[in-house]
């Protein structure tokens, strides 16, 4: 997240040349820093902290641009490997040290059902790919809920180092195109380039921003034009004082970017639409305070700017980053706690400045003014870049590799304890017919591992059967083949979850079972208000495709649930629930109508937390879990499916019981591990589940013939 902020005294072509300290580009910086961990760790105060990485953008972009001009018009080449070493030297060795630190305090401090998904992401951050792996968890209905990472702010290094690896390219571009004319300038002609991706860039960021804003706020190609803005203000005279006298309106444009920035940091928020065209204001604001530079009025703002304190955070900027984000996310599992308190994270600041500070002096410096690396051809520098990325990539997958090899050994064996029919396991143990039940066999057996998570998957390995949350494409699976009778599952990821319950009842009578999964999209025709402005309505697509799907298959069953809790579209002076109704009933009676049984089956408990990750976190072997990581009986949320049902006579599948007893909503019941994350059930609970199921789901059946 930064550069070299010593450029020198400038020429007339506005490239800047070696020497000379630039106190606003250090103003700057110790802004962007500031207002990022700000934003981490005091919530609120600067609501619109994390435009930092913005001002880190354009930075970036007019120091490197800068930095390449003066190559070019030196050499009329760029020496790629040596400029790549020179980004190596100055921003990998401070940026490894602190994944590795980062990757021994989640080994050990974060609970093992976080691991997987940390890991990756260690790996991910050590070779700068992390804002693409981010970007496609935020597509994943069950990855975008991910808990953040030690290393999540690494996303924008990932981007910065791109920028880095192609920039250069499109310069090189540039000097080609005028080796093959000679009507056009060299200089002319990298502007052109420049400008181009840049003007394309951010009209792909402002469309990107309205169609899909979580993937746009990571990937590169919707951030170039941040570092492009910087780029091409490199190509522009500076302002240059002449005998003394600044150029008048330095002054007043240096302020005007200043208020921009604190304008930007106050009122751009965490709900607004961003990077989009909002994104202009830090990045045009910090372009004004770099073009205008030092001015010299009395009245100007560089005294300020100039101040030892805020040079000097400029300095450690890039360290503080780094140093800021890993111990605010792992530091609450060693206490235990959900967040750290106001005082704990005063006392963070302090620490992660004076890392920050060290790292600067004992790391940063040292390996950047190695002569024994400068030295040497790039080579070496590039050698033992790749070397040190490799180190932490195997690390990675090589914790990954062993649990998720215990992970899988334990499924099997609850797979394998299922099949068995062993008394009290999962929900037999509060089956009310059968108390009170007991069976000694089970003692210090906790099935799937605590770690499992996600792992304790609900649909056969190797099968995607749900769409994701933008598409509007129908995603079917047959799960089963029988020719007694056809049963659909359809819904969202709470429905995907009974796969393995339905499953099971399927297999034993010889039906023929298929899914129409859609994640974050209930079956109904009222749409979920999130997804209407999110998915730009690919939900009523989807459902007017699925129903047009089961109307020519006829399914003697169609089952389904949904998530409860979430907000809907509403008619003027209609409420949400009974806008969640209307739907409902509207869609099932559609169904009915092709002459298909219709069960719904009310949603389950949402703990307050990741049942897998609180599990886990617990240590040691534990015995007696059931009094362990349980929810007050409120966690069962109001369902509308359940008014729906009484007022379409659709009958309702409710196995409440069977998730809570005695005003609690335990994590583990019967030895089994309930849920995958915080309401997502566990594929292994979910087949104990089967014969209760199928019960009321034979009930339903009978009445409706």
């Amino acid at each position: 997240m930064t550069n070299t902020v010593t450029t020198s005294s400038e020429h007339d072509s506005g490239v800047p040349a070696k020497s000379e300290v630039r106190p606003e580009i250090q103003a700057l910086r110790a802004i962007a820093v500031g207002g990022v961990v700000v934003f981490h760790l005091f919530a609120g105060i600067l609501p619109g902290g994390y435009i930092g990485v913005d001002i880190f953008f354009v930075i970036s972009g007019f120091l490197i641009t800068s930095h390449l001009l003066r190559e070019v018009a030196r050499t009329g080449r760029i020496a790629l490997p040596s400029f790549w070493a020179r980004r190596a030297r100055r921003l990998l060795p401070a940026s490894l040290l602190v994944i590795v630190v980062s990757l021994i305090g989640t080994i050990l401090i974060a609970p093992q059902s976080l691991w997987p998904q940390f890991l990756q992401e260690f790996a991910a951050s050590a070779t700068y790919v992390q804002n693409w792996l981010l970007a496609g968890n935020s597509v994943d209905y069950l990855a975008a809920d991910n808990s953040p990472s030690p290393v999540q702010h690494y996303w924008s290094l990932s981007a910065e180092e791109q920028f880095y690896l192609v920039w250069p390219l499109l310069i090189l571009l540039g000097i080609a195109i005028t080796r093959l004319t000679k009507r056009i300038s060299r200089r002319a002609a990298i502007f052109g380039v420049l400008a181009v991706i840049t003007a394309a860039s951010f009209a792909y960021c402002v469309y990107l921003t309205w169609d899909d804003p979580a993937q746009a706020y990571f990937i590169t190609p919707v951030r170039a034009w941040e570092f492009g803005l910087g780029g091409l203000l490199s190509f522009a005279p500076r302002l240059l004082a002449v005998d003394g006298k600044d150029v008048w309106w330095r002054t007043p444009l240096a302020w005007l970017g200043y208020l921009g920035l604190l304008a930007s940091l106050l009122l751009i928020t965490s709900s607004t639409p961003f990077p989009g065209w909002v994104a202009l204001a830090p990045t045009l604001s910090t372009a004004a305070v770099i073009y205008a530079g030092a001015p010299l009025a009395r009245w100007a703002p560089t005294r300020l700017a100039g101040l030892r304190p805020v040079q000097w955070f400029g300095d450690i900027s890039y360290s503080l980053y780094l140093w800021h984000w890993p111990p605010l996310i792992l530091l609450p599992f060693l206490f235990n706690v959900q967040a750290l308190s106001r005082t704990q994270r005063i006392i963070l600041l302090v620490v992660v400045i004076g890392l920050a500070a060290l790292t600067k002096v004992a790391v940063e410096d040292p390996v950047r003014k190695s002569r024994w690396l400068t030295t040497r051809r790039p080579r070496m520098t590039l050698g033992l870049t790749a070397g040190a990325m490799v180190v932490v990539v195997g690390a990675s997958f090589g914790v990954i590799g062993l649990q998720y090899s215990t992970i899988d050994s334990s499924i099997r064996e609850a797979q394998q304890l299922v099949a068995s029919g062993a008394p009290c396991l999962g929900a037999a143990a509060v089956d009310p017919a059968h108390q009170p039940c007991d069976n000694p066999a089970l003692n210090g057996i906790i099935v799937p591992d605590r770690a499992a998570g996600l792992k304790d998957g609900v649909v056969p390995p190797g099968m995607n059967c749900r769409a994701n949350v933008s598409s509007t494409q129908v995603v079917s699976c047959e799960i089963t083949s029988g020719s007694k009778k056809s049963i659909a599952l359809v819904g969202d990821s709470h429905a995907e979850h009974w796969i393995p319950a339905i499953t099971q009842i399927a297999k034993a009578r010889g039906w023929r079972f298929d899914t129409y999964l859609k994640g974050g999209c209930p079956f109904s025709a009222t749409a979920r208000a999130d997804n209407a402005s999110t998915a730009k309505g690919s939900c009523a697509v989807w459902n007017k495709s699925v129903l047009a799907i089961l109307a020519k298959k006829h399914f003697d069953i169609v089952v389904t649930s949904q998530v409860s809790g979430t907000t809907f579209v509403t008619k003027p002076g209609e409420t949400s629930k009974a806008a969640a109704i209307r739907g409902l009933v509207t869609q099932w009676k559609a169904v009915e109508k092709d002459g298909s049984v219709v069960a719904a089956i009310r949603d389950d408990p949402h703990m307050p937390f990741n049942d897998s990750s609180c599990l886990s976190a617990l240590g040691g072997k534990l015995v007696q879990l059931e009094a362990k990581c349980e929810a007050p009986a409120s966690a069962l949320l109001d369902d509308p499916q359940i008014d729906a049902a009484k007022q379409s006579g659709v009958g309702l599948i409710d196995l409440s019981a069977f998730f809570c007893q005695n005003g609690v909503c335990p994590g583990v019941i019967g030895h089994v591990v309930v849920y995958r994350d915080t309401s997502h059930m566990g594929g292994t609970y979910s087949r104990t589940l089967s014969p209760y199921l199928a019960k009321q789901l034979d009930a339903i059946v009978a009445r409706a013939r």
